[in-house]
């Protein structure tokens, strides 16, 4: 079995909340810079900055998730008004 660092699995934890966050009302940078900053303190700042980059990745996910939820909720809805 492979040990995944503890320090990775915060990251994609905060990765999912900060999209979930940007998804809604944007702003979830201002959570996942500093999270980067202090659980990665023995990589450099510009490496911790740009792997925060490939954890956006994440965002986009969550993104395609939460539309999928308000199309479904106003189909839902509008299928209500017209039955």
């Amino acid at each position: 079995m492979m040990d995944i660092p503890i320090e990775i699995i915060l990251l994609c934890i905060i990765s999912f909340l900060t999209g979930f966050l940007n998804a809604i009302v944007g702003g979830g940078g201002l959570l996942q810079t500093p999270a980067g900053l202090i659980l990665l303190p023995q990589y450099p700042m510009a490496t911790v900055l740009g792997a925060r980059l490939v954890i956006l990745n994440g965002n986009s996910f969550i993104r395609i998730f939460f539309l999928f939820i308000v199309c479904a909720t106003i189909l839902r809805f509008a299928y209500d008004v017209v039955s």
